[in-house]
C-alpha cells in the first residue's frame, strides 16, 4: 500500500445490532476476511461502517427504524441503552484535513433517540464528517462499499445514478457541493438585492417627504425660540406685578390677623373664667347633691334602725314562750328517765350474779378439758420435742452466722447509696435552678412572640391596605392621565383651528381686495371715517345657522355700510379712484321693512341673527323679507304664493327668489364648504366656548393628577416604611421563635431529667430504708436466735421430767371435766332470759338521755338568741341618737350649698352675655380676614397657575428666575402683539414633526448605507457567478480526464476478468459532460447481449468488479469493503477475482466478507463471527504465517466477548 493514502486502522463496536459487547476489528495492510455462518452478524460489520459514516436510512441498514441498530436484548441479556461505533484512520501525511496523526470518527445513538457525532472525541456534525471524506472515495454511497445487492444495483442503475461513482472518482464531489452552496448563496443574494432595492426606493420616498417636514420643523424651532424669549420676558413682568400685589395684601391681612388674635385672647380669658365658674358650679351642685344624699341616707338608716328595734322585741317575746315549753318537756323527760334507769339497774345486778356463776362453771370445764388434752398430747410429743429441739439448736447456729454476714453487706451498700444520693441531690438542685431560669426566659419569649405576631399581623394588614390603596390610586391616575392627554390633544386641535380662523378673519379672507384696502385705509385714520364696516361684520349668529345667513345675504355680505350719505357724496372723487367696484349701503337712509306674512314651519332669518342697534336697520332691510324653510321643494312652493320681493332660503343654502318680472331665480350649491366671514366668526365663538370648557377640564384633571401623584409618593413612602417594619418584625419573630424553640427544647430535656433524678433519689431512699430495716431485722433476729438457742437447751432438760407427771394427771382430769359440764348447762339457760330483759331497759334509757340532751341544747340556743336580741335593741337605740344628729347636720349643709349654686348661676349668665358680644366682634373681623384671605388665595392661585404654566410650557422656575429679575421699560402691548403674531405663524405651520430633522439625517445615512450595500451585493453576485463558472470549468475538465482514464482501464479489466470480450463506458450526452449519464456496454466472450439485464448474475458481478477496480486504479480509495461479492462466482471466476484484488493491495486495503474458501485463502487476516450465545455475535481471529499455516490469535477479554 502506498504511503500517500490514509489507512483504515480499526473498527470498534459496542451495543450495535448483534454486537452487544465491546468488539474491535484491527485492519492491517492486505486483505482482511470476515467469515462465519449465515445469520451470525457478518453483514452487521458493513452496516456499522455505513452507519458511522452517516447513513440515515433505516431501510439501508436493514431495519424499520434507526433505533433498531441498538442491541435489543436476547433470551439471556437485557437490551442496551446505547449503540456506539468508531472508525480509526491513520493520517500521517495529512491527507485528511486534520492536524492529527490519527483520525477517529464516532457515532452514538441513545434509546431516547438522541445521537451525537465525534471527531477525535470532540463533538462534531454529520456535515463535518461528510466534508472530511469528500473526494476520498469513502462514504455511504461511494465505491469503497460494495455490499450485497449493490453489485446488481450498480449494473442495473440508471445512467444518472451511476454517474455519482464517477464523480467521486473524478474528485468533483467537493466541487459539486461548493457549487450547490454557491447557487444557494446566489439565490439568497438575488433575494437580498431585490429586497435592498425595494428598501432603497421606500427610503428615498420617505426622504422626499421628510425633507418638507424637516423644513417646517426648522421654521417651527426658529419661531418657538423667539416666542420663548418674548414669553419669558412677558411672564416675568406679569409675575412681578402679581407678586407686589400679593406682598401689599399680605401686610393688610397681617394687621387684621393681629387684631383678631387680640380679641380672641380676650375671648379665651373669658372662656377660662367661664370654665372655672362651670367647675365651681358643678362642685357646688355636687356638694348639694352629696348633702342631700347624706340626709336621705340618715333618714333611711334611722327608719331601718327603728324597724330592727321593733323586730328584736317581738323576737324576745316569742323566744320566752319557746323556753317555757322546753323546761316543761325537760321535767317530764327526767321522770321517765329515772324509772328506766332503775329497771335497767335491777336487771344488771341479777345478770351479774348469773355471769359469776357461769364463769366459775366454764372455767372449771375448760380447765379440766385443757388439762386432760394437754396431758394426753404431752405424753405423745415429749420425746419428739426432745429430738426436734436438738436439731433446732444446730439450725439456729447456721442462721445466726448468715445474718451476721448479711448485716455487714447491708452496711457497705448503705454507704454507697448515701454517696450516690448526695451526688443526685446536688444535680437536682442545679436542675431546679435551670428550670426556673428557663421558664422565666420562655415566658418572656412567649410574651415577646405574641407581641411580635400581633404587630406583624397589624403591619401586614396595613401593608395590604396601602397596596390596595396604591393600586386604586395608580388606576385612577392612569385613567385621569389618559383623559388629560385627550383633553390636551383636543385643546391643541381647537386652538389650532381657532388661530387659523382668526388669521383668516383678520386678513378678511373672502372679501374683495378693494374693500380690504378701503377698510385698511379707514383703520389707519386716513379717510373713510363714515364707513361703519361690511354687512357681515354687523351680523352674528349660531354656527348652525351661519351658512343659512350667508346664503341669504349672498354678495351683500361684503357690502359696505356708511353712516353719512352726505360725506359719501362729498368723497365721490375718492371713491372713483378705487381699484375696483364696491357696494355701499347708506344706513342713515334706510328703514326696516317686514310685513306680517307668515307660513307654517317657516322661520324668519331675522329671528336667527343678532346685530348692533346702529346697523340693525341695514340688516333688517336686507333680510326682513327672507324666510327659512327645510327643503327646496318647500321653498319653491311657498315662493309661488308669497308676496312680491320675498325670498326663501333652505337649510342647505339654496335661495329661491319670488316671481319678479315674470320669472323666478334659484341659487343652488353647497354653502357649507364656502366658510364666509359670518361662519368663521360663529365658529370662533363656538371654539372659544369649547376651549374654556376644555381648559377648565384640563385644570381640574391636572389638579387631580397632582393630588394622585402626591398620594402615590406618600403611599410609596408608607409602603416602604411598612415593608421595612414587616421585615424587621418578621426577623425579630423568627429570632424569637428560634430562641423559644431552643429554650423549649432545653427546658424539655432538663424537665425530663428532673423526674428521673427524683425517681432515682426516691429509689435510693427506699433502698436505704429497706437496707436499714433489713439490718435491724437481722440484728433483732440474731439476738432472738441466740436467746432461742439458750431456751431450747433448757427445754431439752425439762422435757424428760414432764413426761412422768403428765401420765398421772390424765385419769384424774377426765372425771372432773364431766361433772363441770352438767352444772354449766343449767346456769346458761337462766342467763339467756335475764339478758333479753336488760337489753330492752338499756335501749329505753339511751333514748331518754338523747332527748334530754337535745332539749338542753335548744334551751341554750333560745337563751343565746334572747341575749342577742336585747343587745341589738340597745345598740339600735344608741344608733338612732347619732342618725338624728347627722340628719340635722346634712339638712343645714344642703341649704348652704343651694344658696352657693344660685349665686354661681347668676355670675355664669352674666359672663355668657359678655362672650356673645366678643363673639360677634370676632365674627366681623373673621369675615374681614376671610375676604382678605380669599383675595390673597386668588392672587396666589393666579401666581401658582402662572408658575405651573411657565414651568410646563417654558421650563422656567419663576421662583428662582425672579431672584435676579430687574424690571425693564418695554411696551408690553407690542410684546403681546409679537407673541400673538409668532403663535399665528406657528399655528399656520400646522402639525410639525420635530423629529423630522433627526429622521432626515438618519434617512440620508441609511440611503447612503443602502447604496453601498447594493454595490456590495452586486459585487458579491458577480463573484458568485464567476465562482460557479470556474467550478463548472474545473469539474468538466476533471470529469472528462477521470472518465477517459476509467474507460480505458475498464476495457482492459473486463478482458482480464472474462478472458476476452469487450466492454466500454459511454456518455449519453457528450455535449453536457456535467449532467450526462454513464452507460455500460459489456459483451462477454462469445455473447452479444442487447441489454445489461440479460447478463447472468456472475457476469453482472464480474462486470461490476471490473468497473470498481477500474475506478480504484484511476483513484484508489483507502479501503474497500466487499460484502459477499463473490457469492455468484464459480471457482474459476473466484480465482480471477482474488487475483485482481491482490493486484490492488499496493493501493488499498480490502475487507472481504465471504463464504468462498478460495477467497479466504488469499486473506492475510481472517476474522470469524459466531453466535455461541443466541442473539449475540462474537469474534475470533486467525492469522496466516508466511508458510500459509493458520495461527489462531486470542483476542483480549473484552474483544473475545464480541
Amino acid at each position: 500500500m502506498t504511503g500517500g493514502l490514509v489507512k483504515l486502522a480499526r473498527l470498534e463496536l459496542s451495543g450495535f445490532k448483534s454486537f452487544a459487547d465491546y468488539t474491535e476489528f484491527v485492519f492491517d495492510d492486505g486483505i482482511t476476511g470476515i467469515v462465519g455462518p449465515n445469520g451470525c452478524g457478518k453483514s452487521n460489520v458493513v452496516d456499522a461502517v455505513k452507519w458511522v459514516l452517516g447513513e440515515m436510512s433505516a431501510k439501508s441498514l436493514r431495519g424499520d427504524a434507526l433505533l433498531d441498530v441498538i442491541f435489543n436484548g436476547s433470551g439471556t441479556r437485557k437490551p442496551m441503552g446505547m449503540a456506539e461505533v468508531s472508525l480509526t484512520f491513520t493520517n500521517e501525511d495529512r491527507k485528511l484535513p486534520l492536524d492529527a496523526d490519527t483520525v477517529k470518527i464516532t457515532r452514538r445513538l441513545y434509546r431516547d433517540a438522541t445521537s451525537e457525532y465525534l471527531i477525535n472525541n470532540q463533538t462534531a456534525r454529520l456535515k463535518d464528517i461528510r466534508e472530511l471524506f469528500l473526494d476520498t472515495g469513502i462514504g455511504v454511497d461511494a465505491y469503497s462499499l460494495i455490499e450485497q445487492g449493490k453489485v446488481a444495483a450498480l449494473i442495473d442503475a440508471n445512467p444518472i445514478d451511476r454517474r455519482e461513482i464517477f464523480e467521486e472518482a473524478a474528485g468533483i464531489s467537493r466541487f459539486k457541493q461548493r457549487k450547490k452552496e454557491a447557487l444557494r448563496k446566489l439565490e439568497k443574494t438575488d433575494q437580498n438585492l431585490a429586497q435592498s432595492q425595494l428598501v432603497l426606493e421606500e427610503v428615498e420616498k420617505q426622504l422626499r417627504s421628510v425633507k418638507v417636514q424637516a423644513g417646517r420643523a426648522r421654521s417651527y424651532q426658529e419661531y418657538s425660540t423667539q416666542l420663548r424669549e418674548l414669553r419669558s420676558a412677558y411672564v416675568m413682568q406679569e409675575y412681578d406685578t402679581l407678586h407686589k400685589k400679593e406682598v401689599a395684601l399680605s401686610e393688610t391681612l397681617d394687621g387684621v390677623v393681629d387684631s383678631l388674635a387680640a380679641v380672641r385672647r380676650s375671648l379665651e380669658a373669658k372662656r377660662t373664667r367661664q370654665g372655672e365658674l362651670q367647675i365651681e358650679l358643678e362642685a357646688a351642685q355636687d356638694a348639694a347633691r352629696k348633702s342631700e344624699r347624706e340626709l336621705i341616707t340618715a333618714q333611711n338608716e334611722a327608719q331601718a334602725t327603728q324597724q330592727r328595734i321593733e323586730f328584736s322585741k317581738q323576737q324576745i317575746a316569742q323566744l320566752g314562750e319557746q323556753r317555757e315549753l322546753i323546761v316543761a318537756r325537760q321535767a317530764e323527760m327526767a321522770e321517765r328517765l329515772t324509772a328506766r334507769e332503775a329497771e335497767a339497774a335491777a336487771h344488771e345486778k341479777e345478770l351479774a350474779g348469773i355471769d359469776a356463776k357461769l364463769r366459775e362453771h366454764e372455767a372449771a370445764v375448760v380447765e379440766a378439758v385443757s388439762k386432760q388434752e394437754q396431758a394426753a398430747k404431752a405424753i405423745a410429743t415429749l420425746n419428739r420435742q426432745v429430738d426436734e429441739n436438738k436439731g433446732r439448736i444446730i439450725d439456729l447456729m447456721r442462721q445466726i452466722s448468715r445474718h451476721h454476714n448479711e448485716i455487714n453487706a447491708l452496711k457497705i451498700n448503705q454507704e454507697n447509696l448515701a454517696n450516690q444520693r448526695t451526688r443526685l441531690e446536688q444535680r437536682r438542685e442545679q436542675i431546679d435552678a435551670q428550670i426556673a431560669e428557663l421558664k422565666t426566659k420562655v415566658g418572656e419569649l412567649d410574651a415577646k412572640k405574641n407581641e411580635l405576631a400581633g404587630k406583624l399581623t397589624e403591619l401586614r394588614a396595613a401593608a395590604d391596605a396601602v397596596t390596595a390603596e396604591q393600586k386604586a390610586n395608580n388606576q385612577k391616575m392612569a385613567g385621569i392621565s389618559q383623559e388629560l392627554a385627550r383633553a390636551r390633544e383636543n385643546r391643541s386641535g381647537l386652538n389650532s383651528r381657532r388661530h387659523v380662523l382668526l388669521d383668516l378673519q383678520n386678513k378678511r379672507e373672502g372679501v374683495s381686495q378693494t374693500v380690504r384696502d378701503l377698510l385698511k385705509t379707514r383703520d389707519a385714520g386716513k379717510g373713510f371715517a363714515y364707513v361703519s364696516g361690511i354687512v357681515a361684520d354687523a351680523v352674528s349668529t349660531e354656527l348652525e345657522h351661519a351658512s343659512v345667513i350667508e346664503a341669504a345675504l349672498g354678495e351683500m355680505a361684503n357690502a359696505l355700510i356708511v353712516s353719512d350719505s352726505a360725506a359719501l357724496a362729498a368723497d365721490r372723487e375718492v371713491w372713483q379712484k378705487l381699484a375696483g367696484r364696491v357696494t355701499v349701503l347708506p344706513a342713515d337712509q334706510m328703514l326696516a321693512y317686514r310685513d306680517g306674512y307668515a307660513a307654517p314651519g317657516v322661520t324668519a332669518v331675522t329671528d336667527l341673527i343678532k346685530c348692533d342697534g346702529a346697523l340693525a336697520l341695514v340688516v333688517h332691510q336686507l333680510l326682513g323679507r327672507t324666510l327659512v324653510v327645510e327643503t327646496l321643494a318647500e321653498a319653491t312652493a311657498l315662493a309661488a304664493t308669497a308676496p312680491r320681493d320675498y325670498r326663501f332660503v333652505t337649510r342647505a343654502g339654496e335661495v329661491v327668489e319670488a316671481a319678479t318680472n315674470g320669472f323666478r331665480t334659484v341659487q343652488l350649491g353647497d354653502m357649507s364648504k364656502r366658510g364666509g366671514v359670518i361662519t368663521r366668526r360663529a365658529e370662533v365663538a363656538k371654539l372659544e366656548a369649547e376651549l374654556a370648557t376644555v381648559e377648565t377640564q384640563i385644570n381640574e384633571l391636572t389638579a387631580q393628577i397632582n393630588q394622585c401623584d402626591q398620594n402615590s409618593r406618600q403611599l410609596d413612602a408608607k409602603q416602604q416604611e411598612l415593608r421595612q417594619q414587616i421585615y424587621q418584625t418578621d426577623s425579630a419573630r423568627a429570632e424569637a421563635n428560634a430562641q423559644h424553640q431552643q429554650l423549649a427544647n432545653q427546658l424539655q430535656r432538663t424537665s425530663a431529667e428532673a423526674p428521673l433524678i427524683a425517681g432515682e433519689i426516691e429509689s435510693i431512699n427506699r433502698q436505704v430504708e429497706q437496707s436499714q430495716t433489713r439490718q435491724k431485722e437481722n440484728e433483732g433476729r440474731t439476738a432472738e436466735l441466740e436467746e432461742q438457742q439458750k431456751k431450747v437447751e433448757a427445754v431439752v432438760h425439762e422435757l424428760g421430767a414432764q413426761v412422768i407427771v403428765r401420765q398421772h394427771e390424765v385419769s384424774e382430769l377426765a372425771e372432773a371435766a364431766t361433772a363441770a359440764r352438767v352444772a354449766m348447762g343449767q346456769v346458761q339457760e337462766q342467763r339467756s332470759g335475764t339478758s333479753r330483759a336488760l337489753a330492752t331497759a338499756r335501749q329505753a334509757v339511751q333514748q331518754g338521755q338523747m332527748e334530754a340532751q337535745r332539749l338542753a341544747g335548744e334551751l341554750e340556743t333560745v337563751a343565746a338568741r334572747i341575749g342577742d336580741a336585747e343587745k341589738t335593741i340597745a345598740k339600735s337605740e344608741e344608733t338612732m341618737v347619732d342618725l338624728t344628729a347627722k340628719a340635722a347636720t346634712a339638712e343645714k349643709l344642703l341649704v348652704e350649698h343651694n344658696e352657693r349654686v344660685t349665686n354661681l348661676r347668676g355670675e355664669y349668665t352674666t359672663l355668657n352675655s359678655e362672650l356673645d358680644t366678643i363673639n360677634q366682634d370676632i365674627e366681623q373681623q373673621a369675615r374681614r380676614e376671610h375676604e382678605l384671605s380669599l383675595q390673597k388665595n386668588e392672587l396666589s392661585v393666579r401666581i401658582e397657575t402662572l408658575i405651573e404654566h411657565t414651568l410646563e410650557e417654558l421650563q422656567i422656575n419663576l421662583h428662582e428666575a425672579y431672584a435676579n429679575y430687574q424690571a425693564q421699560e418695554m411696551n408690553w402691548d407690542e410684546v403681546a402683539e409679537k407673541i400673538n403674531d409668532l403663535k399665528g405663524k406657528i399655528s399656520r405651520l400646522g402639525n410639525v414633526n420635530i423629529d423630522a430633522i433627526t429622521e432626515q439625517s438618519q434617512l440620508e445615512e441609511r440611503q447612503a448605507s443602502l447604496v453601498a450595500q447594493l454595490t456590495d451585493i452586486t459585487d458579491a453576485k458577480r463573484q458568485l457567478e464567476e465562482l460557479i463558472g470556474k467550478i463548472n470549468e474545473d469539474s468538466r475538465q476533471r470529469f472528462a480526464e477521470s472518465f477517459a482514464a476509467v474507460r480505458a482501464e475498464f476495457s482492459e479489466m473486463f478482458r482480464r476478468l472474462f478472458g476476452g470480450g469487450k466492454a466500454d463506458l459511454v456518455l449519453d450526452n457528450p455535449e453536457d459532460v456535467l449532467e450526462s449519464g454513464v452507460d455500460i456496454v459489456a459483451r462477454p466472450p462469445g455473447k452479444e447481449p442487447q441489454s445489461m439485464t440479460l447478463l447472468s448474475g456472475g457476469e453482472k458481478t464480474m462486470t461490476a468488479v471490473a468497473l470498481v477496480m477500474s475506478i480504484f486504479k484511476s483513484k484508489p480509495s483507502p479501503f474497500c469493503i466487499l460484502d459477499e461479492v463473490d457469492a455468484a462466482l464459480d471457482e474459476a471466476n473466484t480465482a480471477r477475482f482474488a487475483g485482481i484484488v491482490q493486484d490492488f493491495l499496493s493501493h488499498s486495503q480490502f475487507i472481504v466478507i465471504t463464504h468462498n474458501k478460495r477467497t479466504m485463502s488469499v486473506a492475510n487476516v481472517l476474522y470469524g463471527v459466531t453466535m455461541q450465545e443466541q442473539g449475540v455475535s462474537k469474534r475470533v481471529s486467525v492469522k496466516f504465517d508466511g508458510k500459509g499455516q493458520a495461527v489462531v490469535t486470542q483476542a483480549a477479554p473484552q474483544q473475545a466477548a464480541a
